[in-house]
């Protein structure tokens, strides 16, 4: 798979989790939704990582040496989504707020990493 493939897998990707923080607390409004609640951001956000991850840090390791700003923007955003998942297991008081915060930031600078390298 081509850079150019992967960064805009990466782009895909971190734009669905994006998408799904936002969403997510308004399907959840929906009465028939209300039942999946309880014990879906665990196991979700995990399965989400898990996908994202190992591209993030394939794109990191072929495109470090392109563009400093992409590779800080990768390491960040990875970092980000990795408390945000470590979040989710503490069951903290403002989990929800923290976890929205970290999920989108984190995915946001991971959208930007990979723009970089597909401009650059």
């Amino acid at each position: 798979m081509t850079n150019k493939k992967v960064d805009t897998l990466g782009v895909f990707l971190s734009s669905i989790c994006a998408i799904h923080c936002i969403l997510t607390p308004f399907i959840f409004l929906l009465p028939i939704f209300q039942v999946f609640e309880e014990g879906h951001h665990h196991w979700i956000h995990f399965s989400f990582f898990i996908f994202v991850a190992p591209l993030a840090i394939w794109t990191l390791i072929l495109n470090s040496k392109i563009h400093w700003l992409s590779f800080l923007c990768g390491v960040l955003g990875l970092s980000f989504l990795a408390i945000a998942v470590a979040v989710n297991f503490l069951h903290l008081e403002h989990q929800h707020s923290l976890d929205l915060a970290l999920s989108l930031s984190g995915s946001g600078l991971l959208v930007l990493g990979h723009y970089l390298n597909l401009k650059l």
